[in-house]
This record gives structure tokens, C-alpha cells and sequence, in this order.
């Protein structure tokens, strides 16, 4: 039989430094819940002290209190043996924050109520803690003999409620035969080694929580913010700063951008299972979103790298049709050109722009293979009609004879189509492709 049809009494401590507040819910709770005592308290050190000479079973605590506040509060009472099972729930003028959320789940409180507080919601929270506490007696009353087994449980369980809570939001209840499940599975926090503990989330976790972290595991830097975008969960941050917390993951702030990171081999060990699970529709997807969040943040090189993991060949050469030579302007050249030997030659030889670029990164490392890309670049762009292209490659083969073989004479037949070229585009180019442009031209005049 649940508490609330027994003759037992349940005593419930109120906190808050309001009077007229205490009044109302004791009066809630006296008519509708005749069976459980209410104490009330002005402050958080009175509740201690009623804490320490009453028998409490459950306890709502105002969060901003003078003196010391409602969070304060719980970490007393659940650093004390004696009051650190009481199922404790806070209330807040304000919807409780992501940041608030973690602390408090910390502290020791398993839930949030808003205040002003309606009395069907403070009913229930209260209905909740009656059924909770009723079924901490029986498993005490069951056998004494397990009370380590029972604390070891009681403690797997709130951090995996919290960890549920810390994502799907604080109003959501976990469904308790999952709960269970997941107890079952995993160790507490602190035997929980990194690699376990994800691969439990996206084994055992919602499907929502498995896509989620196997979607982000693909690419190799996540943004707090993309996250969010590629969550299928309802607050992602709010997960991994809840783990933080117990030592299983990192977010770091970088030039004021969070990032959620995860340790080497387990980033390794996720993005496997990503690619054994998700179909190549939803990682070219994730790709692709990714890439257009990244352009979004004029991230450029991050960008072309999701698009070159999506083979989407066509959305990065036009990027870098878009961009040209302005990119070196936005980015080093040796954090964009070495992407272009992720591409394969097959495909690179039917594009201009990544003919052009693959080359460009040859003539940088001095290749002689320089000449062959620049010449299947020249030609693509001849054939596509696109000026612009050929002008760039022109200018690129200039430096190619300066800085590398001295053969002026093979593209002697070229300089008049670059004169003529350079007098038609330099008006219309970015100031990086005009100067490269001039430049090439006048060292092509003068040898």
C-alpha cells in the first residue's frame, strides 16, 4: 500500500524566507493531504535545525534565500548522514537554468518547481515523494542487511536521473523500467571509465540520445551551438556540462565558442559505431548541416572539410569558386590545401576548382606533378568558358615556371591570352586574385 493511503506520517519541511508563501502551502497540503505534517522554516539554518531534531522525509527549499540560499541548503543536508536520503526539490522565482539544473541535481535535489507554484503541481511533487519515500521504507524494511547495496543503488540512480533530466528537461520523468535498466548497467560515476560510459549511452540510452551522440561524434570539432542544431535531445550542453561534472567529458571555451569534446579513443571508438549505424544519407547529412553552420560562422576551412567528408564535390567546388584566392585571405594556405589531398585524383580531374586548388597545393610542396594539375585545371576552365578560372590558372603557372622549373618557353603561348584575360577580369576581381593577377603578369611580361 502507497504512504499516501497508510496511517503513516510523512513529514515535510517548507523553506522559505517568505511567511505568506509557507501560509498558503501548508494550507494546500493540510486539505488535500491529511496525512502529512508540515514544518515550516524562515531561513535556511532554522530548516537545518528542524532537519537535525525532526524526522524529515521530504523537503521543498526556496533557491534564493538572504544568508544562505536554498542550494547551500541541500548540499548541508545531503553532506549529513543522517538527512542525505530526503528527496529534496527546489523552488525558484525563475525557470531554473541549465547551470542551475546541474548544481542543484550536484547538491543533492532531483527536481525544480516554479513558483508562483500551482497547487496541482505542488500536489503532485509531493505525491512523488510520498511514493518515493514509501518505496525506500519497504526496500529498508525488506532487508537491513542490504542498506550498502541499496545506498550504491540509490546513488546510480540519481545520477542517471540526473543525467536523463540534465538533457530531456526538468519536467520530463524518466520512464523507471529504463531507469532501472541503466542502474543495472552502469557503475557509479566514479568507477565509470570514459569509453563505458559512451558506449552505454549509445547502446542503452533513447535512440534520441544515441543518434545525438553519434551524429556529433563525426565531425572533428563541435560547437555548443551546432551541437544543439544536430541534437535530438532537448538541451545537449546541459548533458555534457552534467558529466563534467563527474569527470566523463569536457566542454571547452575557446575565442568565447564552447566546444564539447570528447577524449581520443573515444572519439575514435564513436565515430566507428556512427558509421556501422547511421546510414550514409544521415552522416552526409550531418555533413551537411555542419558545413552550413561553419560557412554561417565564416569558418571556411571547417566548412570545406565537412563537404569534402560528404563527398559533396560540387558544393565545395563551388565554395571555392565563391571565394578563389580570397580564402588564403580568411585562412593559412596550410590549413586549407592539404583538404584537397582528401579528394581523389579521379575526381579532382573533373573540376576545375579542384584541379586548380589540388595543384596549388603541389606547387607549394614543390611538386613537379605541379604541371600536369595546373594544365587539367586550364583545360576544364577552357572548356566550362569560365574566365575567371583561366585567368587564376594562368597566373598560377607563371609562378609555377618562377618557382620551380624556369620553363618560361612552355607557356609562351600563353601570355596573350593572359594579357588579354587579365585587361577583362582584374576590374571585377577581390583585391587577392587583382594583385596575384597583376603580379603574374608582370613577372610574365618581363621574362
Amino acid at each position: 500500500m502507497d504512504m499516501v493511503e497508510s496511517d503513516k506520517q510523512f513529514t515535510l519541511l517548507l523553506v522559505d524566507d517568505n511567511p505568506t508563501n509557507l501560509l498558503l502551502l501548508t494550507k494546500i497540503i493540510e486539505l488535500d493531504l491529511p496525512e502529512v505534517r508540515v514544518l515550516t522554516a524562515t531561513s535556511a539554518m532554522e530548516g537545518l535545525k528542524l532537519s537535525e531534531q525532526d524526522q524529515i522525509n521530504g523537503v521543498f527549499v526556496d533557491v534564493q534565500m538572504p544568508q544562505m540560499s536554498g542550494l547551500d541548503m541541500c548540499r548541508r543536508l545531503n553532506e549529513n548522514p543522517r538527512t542525505s536520503g530526503i528527496p529534496l526539490v527546489l523552488m525558484t522565482a525563475h525557470l531554473a537554468t541549465p547551470e542551475m539544473r546541474a548544481e542543484g541535481l550536484e547538491v543533492g535535489a532531483y527536481d525544480f518547481i516554479s513558483q508562483p507554484i500551482s497547487n496541482i503541481e505542488m500536489l503532485a511533487r509531493i505525491k512523488v515523494m510520498l511514493r518515493l519515500c514509501a518505496n525506500e521504507q519497504r526496500s529498508l524494511q525488506n532487508n537491513n542487511n542490504l542498506q550498502q547495496q541499496v545506498e550504491d543503488h540509490t546513488t546510480r540512480l540519481r545520477w542517471v536521473s540526473g543525467l536523463l533530466i540534465s538533457g530531456d528537461g526538468p519536467l520530463a520523468e524518466p520512464d523507471q523500467q529504463l531507469l532501472e535498466h541503466l542502474v543495472a548497467v552502469l557503475p557509479a560515476p566514479g568507477a565509470l571509465e570514459d569509453q563505458l560510459l559512451f558506449d552505454r549511452l549509445t547502446t542503452d540510452f533513447p535512440l534520441p540520445w544515441r543518434r545525438t551522440l553519434l551524429k556529433i561524434s563525426l565531425l572533428d570539432t563541435v560547437p555548443v551551438r551546432l551541437a544543439s542544431e544536430l541534437s535530438e535531445i532537448n538541451n545537449i550542453e546541459a548533458v555534457f556540462d552534467y558529466l563534467h561534472r563527474h569527470e566523463l567529458s569536457l566542454i571547452q571555451s575557446l575565442n568565447g565558442e564552447d566546444f564539447l569534446l570528447f577524449k581520443p579513443e573515444t572519439k575514435t571508438f564513436l565515430r566507428k559505431k556512427a558509421e556501422q549505424e547511421l546510414d550514409e544519407k544521415e552522416r552526409q547529412q550531418v555533413y551537411l548541416v555542419a558545413a552550413d553552420w561553419f560557412q554561417k560562422q565564416d569558418d571556411l576551412v571547417a566548412a570545406l572539410h565537412c563537404l569534402i567528408s560528404a563527398e559533396y564535390y560540387s558544393a565545395v567546388a563551388q565554395l571555392l569558386s565563391q571565394f578563389g584566392l580570397a580564402l588564403f585571405d580568411k585562412h593559412p594556405q596550410s590549413e586549407i590545401l592539404p583538404l584537397f589531398t582528401e579528394i581523389s585524383e579521379d575526381i579532382c580531374s573533373t573540376c576545375g576548382w579542384l584541379a586548380l586548388f589540388r595543384g596549388i597545393h603541389l606547387l607549394a610542396q614543390r611538386r613537379p606533378e605541379t604541371v600536369v594539375w595546373l594544365e587539367i585545371a586550364y583545360q576544364l576552365f577552357q572548356d566550362d568558358e569560365n574566365s575567371r578560372g583561366q585567368l587564376l590558372t594562368l597566373a598560377q603557372q607563371v609562378f609555377l615556371s618562377l618557382y620551380l622549373d624556369g620553363c618560361f618557353e612552355r607557356w609562351a603561348t600563353r601570355l596573350a591570352p593572359l594579357r588579354q584575360l587579365a585587361m577583362a577580369q582584374i576590374p571585377v576581381l577581390e583585391t587577392t586574385e587583382r594583385l596575384k593577377v597583376s603580379y603574374a603578369l608582370g613577372m610574365a611580361e618581363l621574362f
